[in-house]
Formats: structure tokens, sequence, C-alpha cells
């Protein structure tokens, strides 16, 4: 199991509480974020993987600002534009509250296809 470790960054003015991942674990977890997306991407061009990259849960998920439910695309898609969008101060910030969701989508595709399952481990050093 790989564990990602961050840092605790605190809480914006409207109440999200956001965690920094460390720069090393950051550059492994975007790469297989990346990686498990073009996996599900190549997966659409049939029925059923279409129906699997796009199926939107919001307790597997979550929810996207407005209430949208997240599907496992739009979760790892979301988190790869935000680290080559964001300012470079906080392009290792991701919103605390996505973390499990983020696991979520990682491991049941690990678990797929015989990768590497990852964990969210605060790092108290």
């Amino acid at each position: 199991m790989f564990h990602v470790k961050y840092t605790n960054r605190g809480f914006t003015n409207s109440g999200n509480e956001y965690v920094t991942i460390d720069y090393d674990d950051m550059q492994i977890f975007i790469q297989r974020a990346i990686l498990i997306l073009a996996k599900y991407a190549e997966m659409t061009t049939s029925t059923a993987g279409k129906s699997t990259a796009t199926q939107k849960n919001k307790e597997l998920f979550g929810t996207r600002k407005g209430g949208t439910h997240n599907n496992r695309l739009s979760i790892l898609g979301g988190v790869v534009h935000n680290y080559f969008n964001k300012d470079h101060n906080f392009k290792n910030d991701i919103s605390k509250s996505q973390l499990p969701y983020i696991e979520n989508v990682i491991n049941e595709y690990a678990i797929a296809f015989d990768e590497e399952e990852i964990k969210f481990i605060v790092d108290h050093f």
C-alpha cells in the first residue's frame, strides 16, 4: 500500500478544510491519477466501460459544487485539473473532505487491475 502523506493546511473563509500533500507523494499520486484517467477514458469505447467510468455515486465519489454527484472521471479529473491550474503555493492542496472519495476511486481501480492501493495519512513530522 502506498501511503500519501499530508499535513493539515487549515480552513478557508468559506469553511472548507484543506490539506497539503507531501511534494514527492504528490508527484507519484498525480502520475497515478493521470494513468487511471487514461485507462477509464479508454474504457469508454465500450458501453459497459462507459457506464463504469461515468456512473455517478454520491456515497463513493462525493458531490461537486452545486450538488451534482461525481463519477470516477470527474473526481480524478478535478484533482488533476486543479493541480495543473492552481497557483504554485496551493498546487499540492486538496480539500480534506475529498480524500475518502479519491481513495475509493483509486483503490477500486487498484483492486480491479492488480495495482497498489493508496491510503492518505497525516504526516506528523
